[in-house]
């Protein structure tokens, strides 16, 4: 079985948790020891200070990386290490598949910085008093907070902010290695991104609608939705091996990621007959703008806090007085927008005169070079900073040579029965 089967596997088994023994219940006292949770099953995990939530979660995820390793899920090791960690604003953080992977992320991340001795770190006497209520592991972006509300009031959790960013966290230190005997290697062992034989796996997980909650969300998945097909296009080009099966299953796949990416795209001005190719050249065009454009700072694109301040108007970049919501790409006309006064009201999309201007900005763009991918620190805080050069070119050939040989869109792709 290989690896990315026999993960879908052991995630499957988290699904059916019973529904009381989520994470989020209150702390347990600072005496009890960690090191024996098997004693008192019920017991939750001690997050009374930093220095008790950050070794709780240690101790939790070696042993349950351990166990998934084996493909021997530790149901109670996975419960605890969760259960110190904020998924309130990390999407599909209330899925046992999304939790546990932050897990895996976060425990790499911590393998590869030199932590502090624990009596550096504070304990149940420092938050006393100091009435501390966040601190912060030196030298990263990754903060304990205390929580402030019910339930949980009083707990140290790894912060919401910190849990949405695990990924761009990893991909910063991915390449250094394990300091001392702490474990690494277990998320690529486990979910590898990007190596051939996890990449359909990994492709599947991703073909839920993309997040529209914010500008951020909606470019982040945008950019990803596309890359990752993308990924497929080369991975299917460059295996000898696929079965015919496989490869109808692996353009469909990538029709469903376009269709994903088109999402994003406001097309109520578009025909509803001609939404299909409209969205996915669309969406194309727009990836190879985007592919020539140095990208963003990623906190210069507002989240779920700043869209919640305009709403207070209080953000006044994203909000001027003026409704709907937007963001604009910098140095360009292309908005993101809030839509309004239809089943889609709240979610933000590429606006429709971006849409009805594409091709215009497309024809000036595609003069320019794609920018180089290096590892600098705007292109390592996105989970896909990658460019997808000719992939615009490439699917309309495609799609004329198909409509041409073969019965295309093929059966199960989502304009099958519309073109028909």
């Amino acid at each position: 079985m290989c690896g990315g089967i026999r993960t879908a596997f052991i995630l499957l088994a988290f699904l059916v948790l019973p529904a009381f023994l989520s994470p989020g219940v209150s702390a347990q006292s600072a005496e009890v020891p960690i090191s024996e949770p098997q004693d008192f099953p019920l017991r939750p995990p001690d997050t009374s200070s930093p220095r008790d939530t950050l070794q709780t979660f240690l101790s939790a995820a070696d042993a349950a990386i351990a166990g998934l390793l084996r493909g021997e899920p530790d149901q109670q090791a996975i419960l605890r290490a969760t259960a110190v960690m904020d998924f309130s604003t990390t999407v599909d953080g209330n899925t046992w598949g999304t939790r546990v992977r932050r897990v895996v992320l976060l425990r790499e991340i911590l393998s590869r910085i030199d932590l502090p001795n624990a009596g550096e770190i504070p304990g149940d006497r420092e938050v006393a008093e100091s009435d501390l209520t966040r601190w912060r592991i030196p030298d990263t972006a990754i903060t304990l907070s205390r929580v402030e509300r019910s339930p949980g009031f009083g707990e140290f959790l790894v912060s919401a902010y910190s849990v949405e960013n695990l990924y761009r966290f990893y991909r910063q230190v991915r390449q250094l290695p394990a300091m001392g005997d702490a474990p690494a290697g277990a998320y690529e062992t486990m979910f590898g991104d990007g190596r051939p034989d996890q990449i359909r796996p990994t492709i599947q997980e991703r073909l839920r609608p993309v997040d529209t909650s914010t500008p951020l969300a909606t470019f982040e998945g945008f950019l990803e939705s596309v890359n990752r097909a993308h990924a497929l296009i080369i991975f299917s080009r460059s295996a000898t091996d696929l079965s015919a099966d496989d490869r109808l299953a692996m353009e469909q796949t990538v029709d469903s990621l376009l269709q994903r990416a088109a999402l994003t795209l406001d097309l109520r001005e578009v025909p509803v007959a001609l939404r299909g190719n409209v969205g996915i050249e669309a969406a194309l065009q727009l990836k190879e703008i985007f592919d020539r454009l140095s990208l963003p700072p990623l906190d210069s694109i507002p989240d779920a806090q700043v869209v919640e301040a305009a709403r207070q108007g209080e953000a006044l970049s994203l909000w001027n007085g003026n409704d709907p919501l937007r963001w604009r790409y910098p140095n360009t006309a292309i908005e993101i927008v809030e839509i309004t006064g239809d089943d889609r009201q709240g979610q933000f999309l590429f606006s429709a005169p971006t849409i009805r201007n594409l091709a215009d900005y497309y024809e000036e763009a595609a003069a320019f070079p794609y920018r180089l991918v290096q590892s600098g620190t705007i292109e390592l805080q996105y989970r896909s900073p990658e460019i997808s050069p000719g992939f615009y070119d490439y699917y309309i050939a495609e799609r004329e040579r198909l409509e041409d040989i073969l019965d295309y869109p093929p059966k199960g792709s989502p304009h099958y029965q519309e073109r028909t």
